[in-house]
């Protein structure tokens, strides 16, 4: 990590002296291809595959939005389903927060985000109706709830701080990263790094813009091309991403977002779902391509698809995740894996035995199956 820190501090130290810059910070431009990219030149051959089990109703999980992985838990934020769920290391369902969600007057109503201290063994999740937190234990009990005067729309955590994100109200375009004390949650929030950039009404698009990289936090506003560090409660790296010809136009023109999207057809205007190694940071964008920097030689490159061909499952999409740094994980349907497990056996055709493994474990109730990837680049975890 000690690496990726200098590299980033870097990046913001030498951009005054730049002549290719963005709002003050170095830029690195995109180099686009029009052929593949190819998983063999991302990953090592590591990987690990996880069938989440459902047996009852409040494991179902509608969609992940964020998986966060701590001691013998792996966390999943289901905001569509309402609810944060909690499994074992090997998939089994532990616990849900549903049957904390409540209907009447100052009850937990719609969870919006959460995050993990893997340190003090707790989850906090983030409520909008009412504004508060939730703060429970790895079983997802409640041990206590603090009401908050402010919405965040996503969050993560390092050892101190929760660092959310934030729109701003009253008609105006822009956005910010506040950071909030655990100790003192109730306490006003800090503003981090903000933005003018934006869009009149709401336009979002599948992904997080804040991700973890050990106790580092990776964060970019929307419609925003920087990429922070964030760290006990303040910037301590950047740098930005120039994407040429799709570059996004009138971010500050206070557009409505139909117009904005009519005149950005074919432009990057988000950069989320980040991940990171020691030498390679990867993310999507709204296009959903991979995107891939090599922070050691400060460039960045692309292909109109991506096909990892060590594994017979490619999606560009990657999840938003904690507590696997230097990895990437991806979100597989159980019946994908278990079609093609059965079918390869039918044919009388060689199938991995990790493949085989991971589908005898697959309870067939609906719930993903997670495949975390190791990095190029990557440390032991």
């Amino acid at each position: 990590m000690m690496k990726l820190f200098c590299l980033l501090a870097t990046f913001a130290l030498v951009a005054c002296g730049s002549g290719k810059d963005l709002a003050g910070v170095e830029t690195i431009g995109v180099t686009y291809a029009d052929g593949q990219l190819l998983g063999s030149s991302i990953f090592t051959g590591e990987y690990r595959i996880i069938p989440l089990s459902a047996p009852t109703a409040d494991a179902q999980i509608r969609e992940v939005e964020r998986v966060m992985f701590a001691r013998d838990r792996i966390f999943v934020m289901d905001r569509r389903g309402n609810k944060v769920l909690a499994f074992d290391g090997s998939g089994r369902f532990v616990a849900s927060t549903a049957p904390l969600m409540g209907r009447g007057h100052n009850e937990c109503i719609r969870v919006i985000d959460a995050a993990v201290d893997c340190d003090s063994g707790l989850v906090y999740a983030f409520c909008d109706a009412p504004y508060c937190v939730m703060v429970l234990d790895f079983n997802l009990r409640l041990k206590r709830k603090t009401d908050l005067g402010f919405y965040l729309s996503e969050v993560a955590q390092d050892s101190r701080y929760v660092y959310g994100l934030q729109r701003s109200g009253d008609g105006k375009t822009g956005s910010r990263i506040v950071a909030i004390d655990k100790r003192r949650p109730e306490s006003a929030p800090r503003t981090v790094v903000q933005t003018e950039k934006g869009v009149m009404g709401v336009l979002t698009t599948a992904g997080k813009s804040l991700t973890n990289f050990g106790d580092t936090v990776l964060a970019c506003l929307p419609h925003d091309n920087i990429v922070y560090m964030l760290h006990d409660g303040k910037e301590v790296g950047a740098f930005g991403v120039d994407f040429g010809s799709r570059n996004p136009e009138g971010l500050l023109d206070g557009l409505r977002y139909d117009a904005f999207l009519s005149r950005n057809k074919k432009s990057d205007w988000i950069i989320h779902n980040m991940a990171c190694s020691d030498s390679l940071m990867l993310f999507n964008t709204n296009s959903h391509y991979v995107y891939v920097v090599d922070l050691t030689a400060s460039s960045c490159r692309t292909a109109m698809t991506f096909v990892n061909e060590r594994f017979p499952f490619s999606t560009s999409l990657m999840l938003p995740a904690q507590g696997v740094k230097g990895c990437v994980v991806y979100g597989l349907k159980q019946d994908d894996l278990t079609g093609y497990v059965r079918r390869r056996q039918e044919r009388g055709k060689p199938v991995a035995q990790s493949l085989v493994e991971a589908s005898a474990r697959c309870d067939g109730k609906g719930n993903p199956v997670l495949v975390v990837w190791k990095l190029r680049g990557s440390r032991s975890n």
